[in-house]
């Protein structure tokens, strides 16, 4: 008897793969990415910023479905979610329900972070925006500067 992985009346058929089961990976099994908070209506998307009065910072990210380099900032964002010490979320701006939060947050391109923080009496600001897939490093290092030293208002006046 011939093994079936090799030639077959002059074809070539394949080795049967081995599979993983899907479920073992976060994001194929529905489960949100590790270290970062997917959100999905406007009310969450305004208490994700809220969460700046609790944490030292808080970070939302804006990306759009289908939009590769999005995608590879979010590998990075990961990143930057798992070292520093906040709250970060993710927003997908093509969502119907996000649309108009988003446009009123000012959103005009993706892939792009927020950073919130909040002053001494709990109010909370937009202290950065950073803009561009590899912008990455600038969010690392704001965030890193705000959860080291705490936020100071004056630290991102224009000049």
């Amino acid at each position: 008897m011939k093994d079936p992985c090799f030639a077959v009346a002059g074809a070539i058929t394949a080795r049967p793969r081995a599979t993983r089961p899907r479920a073992t990976c976060p994001r194929m099994s529905g489960e949100s990415r590790v270290g970062v908070v997917e959100v999905h209506s406007a009310a969450a998307l305004q208490a994700s910023v809220s969460r700046a009065a609790e944490v030292p910072v808080a970070v939302v990210g804006f990306t759009q479905a289908g939009c590769r380099a999005c995608a590879y900032a979010k590998r990075a964002y990961d990143r930057v979610a798992r070292d520093a010490d906040g709250a970060f979320f993710s927003v997908d701006v093509s969502a119907p329900a996000l649309r108009d939060a988003c446009r009123a947050m000012d959103v005009r391109a993706v892939p792009s972070w927020g950073i919130f923080a909040a002053d001494g009496n709990g109010e909370v600001f937009e202290v950065h925006r950073v803009v561009g897939p590899r912008a990455v490093r600038e969010l690392d290092e704001v965030v890193q500067e705000i959860v080291d030293n705490g936020f100071d208002p004056d630290m991102f006046e224009e000049a």
